[in-house]
């Protein structure tokens, strides 16, 4: 059935409205869960174990963050693919956000200026992650003294406090995180504490970010070893791990002996495009179907398309775009285009929205 004119119009404003400006963290929550697409590829992503998460700028680091950590979305995942099943441990996570920490860590310029306040660098770059991970980790302490301690009570923005307040009060961050571990791995659960937007921690400053991250990579791969049940998940561009992997060290060799890394195949980059088009709107869904396309329905996920091949999402491409190969090609005359008359161009075009 072919469209009408207001048809074809109501359904192109549909379409105008089903993105986002590019960036997860931007994405509206009210659409964000109809958004994202379950990708069996990147389940592994979510195992307790794997410490390391890479991915190319735009991979969709921040996104599986968001999915995670804000929206808790864990359990639509685990209904939606086989492989999140059976994952170890899955349903029995918490997550939790190292970073980014809002109001409740420093800008750029604090960074800089508490790197050249310290004189032990090193030091201070661990330091720095281990008393943002006891604020981070305050509501699972209980009311003990620690948690009442002014490592927990002065603003997070207040860096070089912070780390003071937490040097002050020697080993009993390391006593309490033990405790909690051993808690725990008694209740069979665990807590992820993960780490995004890490490109960004230093502003323009390439040195306060290497350092830390540096600091970051440092401290859990000293005590990855030591905590069982307190795991971390740093999301990392692949760029940054492949072009400054040397100035992490050796560190960072440990945590990503066990990584995931976020790629996308034709057919899940299909899938991913039709269930944006889908979820936009009804009008916009059963166009989808008229197509072809099947669909499984999650309360929260809304509409997921099932698309065994990329080939599946062909009859919805063509009928949205219209097939590529109409477009005539323009020959040369004499190294100049030859001009087409009005009736010529309307016939070359492709005819979008419609039915083929």
């Amino acid at each position: 059935m072919s469209l009408t004119g207001a048809e074809r119009q109501e359904l192109l404003f549909d379409l105008s409205r089903m993105g986002s400006s590019g960036r997860a963290e931007a994405e509206d929550p009210n659409t964000f869960k109809r958004t994202f697409l379950p990708v069996p590829e990147h389940v592994r992503a979510f195992d307790p174990s794997v410490a390391l998460v890479l991915g190319a700028r735009g991979a969709g680091k921040s996104e599986l963050f968001r999915a995670a950590v804000q929206e808790q979305l864990l359990p639509s995942i685990i209904r939606n693919t086989r492989e999140a099943r059976n994952l170890r441990g899955i349903e029995q996570t918490e997550w939790l956000t190292g970073h980014p920490l809002g109001k409740e860590f420093t800008d750029a310029a604090g960074i800089r200026r508490f790197f050249d306040s310290q004189e032990l660098k090193a030091e201070a770059e661990r330091d720095l992650w281990f008393a943002y991970l006891m604020r981070t980790v305050r509501k699972h302490l209980g009311n003990s003294p620690i948690t009442q301690s002014e490592m927990m009570q002065v603003p997070g923005a207040e860096i070089r406090k912070v780390v003071e307040a937490f040097r002050s009060l020697e080993s009993k961050p390391l006593l309490a995180i033990d405790e909690l571990d051993r808690k725990l791995e008694g209740q069979d659960r665990w807590i992820v504490i993960s780490y995004d937007e890490l490109d960004v921690i230093g502003g323009y400053d390439w040195d306060s970010m290497i350092a830390s991250i540096r600091g970051l990579v440092g401290f859990w791969a000293t005590y990855s070893r030591r905590w069982t049940r307190i795991r971390p998940k740093i999301f990392l561009r692949t760029d940054l791990f492949r072009r400054h992997g040397q100035s992490f060290g050796a560190d960072l060799i440990k945590l990503a002996a066990n990584r995931a890394e976020i790629t996308w195949s034709d057919r899940n980059l299909y899938a991913m495009l039709v269930k944006r088009i889908a979820n936009a709107s009804e009008r916009l869904a059963n166009y989808c179907r008229q197509s072809r396309v099947k669909f499984d329905e999650d309360p929260d996920l809304g509409l997921i398309p099932r698309l065994e091949k990329d080939t599946d999402a062909k009859p919805l491409i063509e009928k949205v775009a219209g097939q590529l190969g109409a477009i005539a090609p323009v020959p040369r005359i004499s190294g100049e285009s030859r001009r087409f008359s009005s009736s010529e161009r309307r016939q070359s075009l492709p005819q979008p929205l419609n039915d083929h």
